[in-house]
């Protein structure tokens, strides 16, 4: 490759593994070939992270851009696009948004004019902390929807168990929970952290995740 490579990710099968680059592209590659066996042409900004399906057959790409997409490997199509900044148009407000519950996957809604914050307990619980001490705050200090939208850039994603719900951390906005199949934004998680939310990881299990930020804490949340 002749350009920076930002992120790795192995699939279901041992011998397959998919990058994401600074050229725009996404490449799924084969451990007994030294050429890539399929490309996707994602975005004119870089691609920052990528994250295989669960079953294996399909994979997501974040860019700088704020756009998520969702690709089939056997077809070579695009399923799905989640793009935050058109779910902030349409609500013209941000978000005040609760995690999905995975056991029945009901969730709530609730808009307003400034900040974002988690306020449904059980539906969201920080099990562990470790790092620098931090008090309870609002959705770190979002200042207004257009910064957002300005400052959109995915920096990481995992999958649920299941593969409906995809969490995703954006430069501005946290980590939010996108339903894959409604495509719709469902949740938003860390509002105990302290500045930008850089990195979410999902436990073998699909009972917890944990999140890490720049405020130098990892917190693991239940889900």
């Amino acid at each position: 490759m002749t350009c920076a490579l930002w992120d790795l990710t192995k699939g279901t099968n041992a011998n397959l593994f998919v990058s994401g680059s600074s050229d725009g592209s996404a490449k799924i590659w084969d451990l007994r070939s030294p050429t890539p066996t399929q490309s996707f042409g994602i975005s004119n900004s870089d691609v920052n992270s990528v994250k295989v399906f669960p079953d294996g057959n399909a994979f997501a790409t974040g860019s700088d851009d704020g756009s998520i997409r969702l690709f089939d490997l056997r077809c070579d199509c695009e399923l799905g696009h989640y793009s935050l900044s058109s779910e902030l148009r349409n609500k013209q407000n941000l978000l005040h948004l609760t995690i999905p519950s995975p056991a029945d996957e009901r969730y709530m809604k609730r808009f307003g004019n400034t900040t974002a914050q988690t306020y449904d307990e059980q539906s969201t619980s920080l099990l562990h902390s470790n790092g620098s001490s931090s008090g309870n705050i609002d959705q770190y200090s979002v200042n207004s929807l257009q910064s957002v939208i300005e400052n959109q850039g995915v920096f990481s994603l995992d999958f649920g168990k299941s593969g409906r719900f995809l969490y995703s951390c954006y430069s501005e906005y946290g980590c939010v929970v996108w339903d894959t199949l409604k495509s719709e934004i469902v949740g938003i998680i860390g509002s105990e952290h302290l500045n930008k939310i850089n990195q979410v990881s999902v436990s073998p299990d699909g009972v917890a995740l944990a999140t890490g930020s720049w405020d130098a804490t990892i917190k693991v949340w239940s889900v």
